[in-house]
């Protein structure tokens, strides 16, 4: 499968993936907190009011940042992608025969150091971003989890709670998916053809490749044991979404290091690999103005 229709594929999972809005996590707090309000009345002596008054916003927490943010980003990487992929490099090779009769120390800076370089540079250009798009793709995989989590938490405790009649212990056992937010985005990918080794695209993030999901269950013999449960499952699930864009964040500082070595190496060559370029001891073709016609060189450089 091309890099291209596994694009594709990664998008199509993430928009398949149905992401709660804020308006249905709030209504799923608001429906537990009143279920256990009634159900604490029936079964056992009064609550304190803040027993209830935190679950709504401690779930709002997990409505942001906004899912669209790292799509839009993305998106345009992709279109960054695609104008790398054109006829721009089609253009600069086409640049070849027009030197043909140029002679001189800069006709051979600007063909060793700039068109021969290109297309590799430009291959390893969209390695780097397709490294970036990998990250966006994650990041917003990790962010509809957390909404994703955060419903299904709500709701599996309010079935909990719901069955419970006072004689005997109720309990439910259901999967949370924040913990594959990497590996899922990660797995259909593969290592490709990639030369400068960033981590995310050749799949050596540590931690990317780890579990899918993660059992999680809300159990009690009464509605303070159920409810506790429920308390030690939501304060789990924000440490599980934290590892996940740590694991991100460490990705993106390994690959940022690597692309850095490259961009400020004082060796021509290395810089090369991402930049096409000039050594600077050799004739300077994009700046000043020629001094002899043997060193030619083209006014719109």
């Amino acid at each position: 499968m091309s890099k291209d229709d596994l694009d594709h594929a990664i998008r199509n999972g993430l928009d398949a993936k149905h992401t709660p809005s804020e308006d249905e996590i709030v209504a799923s707090a608001k429906a537990l907190e009143a279920a256990v309000r009634e159900k604490a009345a029936m079964h056992e002596p009064p609550w304190p009011e803040n027993c209830f008054t935190w679950i709504v916003p401690y779930f709002k927490h997990f409505c942001y940042p906004d899912p669209l943010g790292p799509k839009t980003m993305a998106d345009d990487l992709g279109m960054i992608r695609t104008s790398l992929k054109s006829g721009q490099v089609t253009a600069v090779q086409g640049l070849t025969p027009m030197i043909e009769d140029w002679e001189g120390k800069a006709r051979d800076s600007f063909y060793d150091n700039f068109l021969v370089p290109f297309p590799d540079a430009v291959n390893n250009q969209i390695e780097v971003v397709d490294e970036l798009r990998l990250s966006m793709w994650a990041y917003e995989n990790i962010l509809r989890s957390g909404r994703i989590d955060a419903k299904k938490l709500l709701d599996e405790t309010k079935k909990v709670v719901d069955s419970y009649d006072g004689d005997k212990a109720a309990k439910t056992q259901f999967f949370l998916v924040i913990v594959g937010s990497i590996a899922g985005v990660m797995k259909d990918w593969g290592a490709g053809a990639y030369r400068l080794g960033l981590s995310l695209v050749n799949g050596s993030a540590t931690g990317a490749k780890g579990a899918h999901e993660y059992s999680q269950s809300i159990s009690g013999k009464t509605v303070s044991e159920i409810f506790q449960s429920f308390i030690n499952a939501a304060q789990e699930l924000r440490p599980l979404m934290d590892e996940q864009e740590q694991t991100l964040a460490d990705a993106l500082s390994s690959s940022n290091g690597t692309v850095d070595g490259y961009l400020n190496s004082s060796n021509p060559k290395t810089l090369m690999t991402l930049l096409p370029n000039e050594p600077e001891t050799g004739p300077a073709i994009i700046d000043g103005k020629p001094n002899d016609t043997k060193e030619f060189r083209p006014p719109y450089l």
